[in-house]
């Protein structure tokens, strides 16, 4: 499937090798490996970088849904040349250099929040479950919404048409 592909374990069997470590930064190769994330094994993918390296986990192949059969990628697609340029500005104007500084776990500050708390003995209480929320008749809510437009415009009308009524009547 992939060019240039080994697996972590061919590559380093005894896990300390710097020969072989160097070797693979120098080819510019990644390495395929298996790792237990969150009661759960998944594959990744490693690459050198520098003095380290990066891991990306990766789906397993039951986990990939074949393109075969997704409405819209039939057929070629015709783009105007105009729009393309537009969109290509746009996105442009959007981009920015990446600050990993801007972003924060805030599913992990509440965690540590909740574990600080505790060890300074405070007692913490779960938070009620949400309600559920009303299911909303999306045909109603139009049936709704038209009946109050018509309630407007007929106010509306009423003034309009007896100011002209007064008007004809002096």
């Amino acid at each position: 499937m992939w060019k240039g592909v080994v697996s972590f374990r061919q590559l380093c069997p005894e896990h300390n090798s710097p020969i072989s470590y160097k070797r693979w930064c120098a080819d510019g190769r990644m390495a395929i490996a298996k790792i237990a994330l969150r009661d759960k094994e998944h594959l990744a993918a490693l690459h050198p970088n520098g003095k380290g390296l990066i891991m990306n986990t990766l789906h397993w192949p039951d986990e990939i849904r074949s393109m075969e059969g997704l409405k819209g990628l039939e057929g070629e697609v015709k783009i105007n040349p105009k729009e393309l340029e537009m969109a290509k500005a746009l996105i442009e104007s959007l981009a920015d250099n990446f600050d990993a500084s801007r972003y924060k776990d805030n599913y992990r500050e509440a965690v540590m929040k909740v574990v600080q708390a505790k060890m300074e003995g405070e007692v913490i209480e779960a938070p009620e479950a949400p309600q559920p929320a009303k299911v909303m008749d999306l045909m109603e809510a139009l049936r709704q919404s038209v009946e109050q437009a018509k309630k407007q415009r007929a106010g509306r009308e009423k003034p309009a048409a007896e100011t002209r009524r007064r008007r004809k009547a002096s």
